[in-house]
């Protein structure tokens, strides 16, 4: 059974250019191409991840979309179930019934998101963010913002204003990498040419 199910990813893998290592990422989520799942990671039937993203081991995904070229590092819990508090016991035997349905998290293109973090149902997180190593994710995340902390807290910018509209004006993540190294080299000289103005 094993190995029957080890050639299903194999074809899987080979039919659709992706390099899915895990046998618990569902083969009935949405992968784009040159998606890497590592070993011991669990995608959910709910899932969607965008082209050339990563992810490493001990994580687990459910009830989400992932855009391209993020990066998901290691111990990461993306909308896990939580328990229901308004209930006489937080015990899942004694869940409401019309306890709605988990809100999706949304995970925008370019995003890194560092070691052991958690993202909670309904969050939003925007491009080119950056998420802290260890953060619990309780609400929207704006392009380009760095977080860090339990709950996780606003602790810088990765670029100026003025960067990040360019950067979204380009829409690179929508290219192939060899585009990108121009949009890139475009960028940096974008950058040289301001400090040599001041």
């Amino acid at each position: 059974m094993w190995l029957v199910r080890k050639l299903r990813y194999w074809q899987y893998n080979k039919r659709h250019h992706t390099y899915i290592k895990s046998l618990d990422a569902s083969l009935r989520a949405n992968y784009e191409k040159e998606v890497m799942i590592s070993r011991n990671v669990i995608v959910s039937a709910d899932v969607s991840i965008g082209k050339y993203s990563y992810v490493n081991p001990r994580t687990t995904l459910e009830n989400c979309t992932i855009g391209n070229y993020c990066s998901i590092s290691a111990g990461v819990n993306v909308c896990p179930g939580e328990h229901d508090l308004q209930a006489l016991s937080s015990n899942p035997l004694f869940e409401r019934k019309d306890r709605e349905k988990r809100e999706p998290v949304i995970i925008g293109h370019d995003v890194l998101i560092s070691l052991n973090v958690v993202v909670l149902s309904g969050v939003h997180i925007g491009n080119g963010s950056v998420i802290g190593a260890g953060a619990v994710v309780t609400k929207d995340v704006f392009p380009y913002e760095i977080v860090a902390g339990v709950p996780a807290k606003h602790i810088g910018w990765r670029f100026d204003p003025e960067t990040i509209k360019w950067i979204e004006k380009t829409e690179w993540w929508k290219e192939e990498p060899d585009r990108i190294k121009e949009i890139q080299a475009q960028m940096l000289k974008n950058n040289s040419n301001e400090l040599k103005d001041k």
